[in-house]
């Protein structure tokens, strides 16, 4: 495989990795709906995207819309959990990115409404920034606000790193969640590593780690598995509580394009976080112009 087309097919990430679906393994933001590449949830945070990856923008068009719903059962609630998000992408450039998402979610029973805004930055020819503000008028659940800023780092050989750090108010307490990630592309696979530390007032220390692993086919296909386990602050109830719990999930998800201009996103999952078990399912359909 030539480099140019190596890298066509390594940026099927770069859109995935905006956005992801459900189950959880950081649940201290609203669940950012498919595809993958990295989220809250069970993709805890970050959109890991390393800076080669973000320099083929012609291929993947300048502009997207996306429409998404995910669904989660609970084993000790009566009430699924769901989210509904609307997202636009518009492309200025190569590596320069602005994403707008409005999010309509549902736990236990009450809802809450957030918006974010992103964006991709070139901070140099290997190095990526990336900055994420949100906002919930409701929040009953989910966060009043939270702020996420970040750099990727592309090394020789298909290595890569990314750091970042994250912080989520509540009402009640203050969350920050830092994340580092190596990672490696070999062929058409990445294998990437994440470690999430975190600490509240009211949840102490905690830390979490990710592992994942993704495929790329055709141009900007790719199916991925990622397995979580850990610690981590959460707030599991509509109780006005955050508190450090055990998490373990595993997911898969991915996107496939149907034709040039359309793309299905899917994902399932599995997540035991505390006393709770979720079973998780999503999809997204996408169109760009």
């Amino acid at each position: 495989m030539s480099r140019n087309a190596g890298l066509r097919l390594r940026a099927a990430v770069l859109l995935g990795a905006i956005t992801a679906s459900a189950t959880s393994a950081a649940a201290s933001e609203p669940v950012s709906l498919p595809p993958p590449d990295a989220s809250p949830d069970i993709r805890s945070g970050a959109p890991a995207v390393a800076p080669l990856l973000l320099q083929l923008a012609p291929s993947l068009g300048r502009n997207e819309i996306a429409l998404a719903h995910a669904r989660e059962t609970l084993s000790n609630n009566p009430n699924d959990w769901q989210d509904t998000q609307l997202e636009l992408i518009h492309h200025f450039a190569p590596r320069k990115l602005l994403i707008g998402r409005a999010i309509s979610s549902k736990r236990f029973g009450l809802s809450d409404d957030t918006l974010a805004v992103s964006g991709y930055y070139p901070m140099g020819e290997r190095t990526t920034g990336y900055a994420e503000v949100t906002t919930s008028s409701t929040h009953r659940v989910l966060p009043r606000d939270s702020i996420h800023l970040q750099l990727a780092q592309s090394l020789s050989r298909g290595w890569g790193l990314i750091g970042g750090l994250r912080r989520v108010t509540y009402n009640t307490t203050v969350v920050e969640i830092a994340d580092l990630t190596l990672e490696r592309y070999f062929s058409d696979y990445r294998i990437a590593f994440t470690v999430y530390p975190s600490r509240s007032r009211t949840a102490g220390n905690a830390s979490s780690f990710r592992l994942q692993f993704s495929r790329y086919y055709g141009e900007e296909n790719n199916i991925q598995l990622m397995a979580v386990s850990g610690t981590e602050a959460d707030k599991p109830s509509e109780l006005d509580r955050v508190i450090a719990t055990p998490v373990r999930g595993i997911a898969l998800f991915g996107r496939h394009w149907l034709t040039r201009d359309w793309g299905l996103g899917y994902g399932a999952g599995y997540t035991k976080q505390g006393d709770s078990r979720r079973r998780s399912a999503d999809v997204g359909l996408r169109y760009r112009f």
